[in-house]
């Protein structure tokens, strides 16, 4: 009763605080921004002793990575880290003033984990995600552009029409990031080779290498192209397939829990209340 008790007065107070706070959410908002900037400028100081245990360079690549996969610019890995940092700080202390309630210790532990890990899940589910999109558009892309490409437009001409005249999506992004780096100079096998490791999409790096085979054997990319697009739809079909046979296993956890339980209240109550009339 007093565990209870407590988590209903904290989730009360909470709740109180959060709607006198609701004005003043911009300033918050803009203070936990700046806080962030300045650990994240603390951390990657090479004067800061924090800088080196916490953060291995490493480390730092690997989720500026995972941020270019998921859209956003690898230069904010270190205000990633600086959040994260703060979640887990505002879990143990949730965890520590729940403890005050009588309630188990093994609940800081819990709450500093999902705490801690909570960014790094929605972001893998963000770049989940984002690949997907990727996947789906990159045949209507190949189309377009073993049409243009058989019409005699080049690669980087039939990109910015196949781009001028598309919705925005993540692969439409990818390319123009692309074609501003082959308008800077850099050459094409090495610009879509990036493109193909910053996406971590497995048919943008076949791509590439349609690409650099075409560069170095002179080979026509139009044909490669149009093999390269039936192959991928020939595996999303294989993919939609294996969807549509994991569809009833995924449905049996909604069966058997709120569909057959009702059905067995509708079917067996009025049998239970005719052999049992008193009760």
């Amino acid at each position: 009763m007093k565990e209870t008790i407590g988590i209903l007065l904290i989730g009360s107070a909470l709740f109180c605080a959060l709607r006198a706070l609701i004005p003043y959410g911009r300033f918050f908002k803009r203070s936990l921004t700046l806080f962030t900037e300045f650990l994240s400028r603390h951390l990657s100081s090479g004067h800061s002793p924090l800088g080196s245990p916490l953060h291995p360079n490493s480390y730092v690549q690997r989720v500026s990575q995972k941020l270019e996969r998921a859209g956003i610019p690898g230069s904010q890995a270190m205000a990633f880290l600086s959040r994260q940092a703060i979640c887990g700080a505002l879990g143990l202390v949730a965890g520590l003033s729940l403890t005050f309630f009588g309630l188990p210790a093994y609940i800081v532990p819990t709450f500093l984990g999902i705490s801690l890990f909570w960014p790094s899940m929605k972001l893998q589910s963000r770049i989940r995600r984002r690949q997907k999109q990727i996947v789906l558009t990159l045949p209507y892309y190949l189309d377009l552009l073993t049409f243009a490409l058989e019409a005699g437009l080049d690669l980087v001409v039939a990109l910015e029409e196949v781009i001028r005249n598309d919705s925005p999506n993540p692969l439409r992004e990818e390319l123009i990031l692309s074609l501003r780096s082959i308008q800077m100079g850099n050459s094409r096998v090495h610009v879509f080779t990036k493109l193909g490791e910053r996406t971590g999409v497995e048919p943008l790096m076949l791509w590439a290498s349609a690409i650099r085979q075409s560069e170095e054997l002179g080979a026509s990319l139009g044909t490669i192209l149009r093999i390269q697009s039936e192959s991928l739809r020939r595996e999303l079909v294989r993919i939609a397939e294996e969807e549509a046979q994991r569809a009833p296993l995924k449905m049996l956890g909604p069966l058997v829990v709120f569909i057959f339980p009702a059905l067995f209240v509708l079917l067996f109550a009025p049998l239970f209340f005719r052999l049992f009339p008193g009760s």
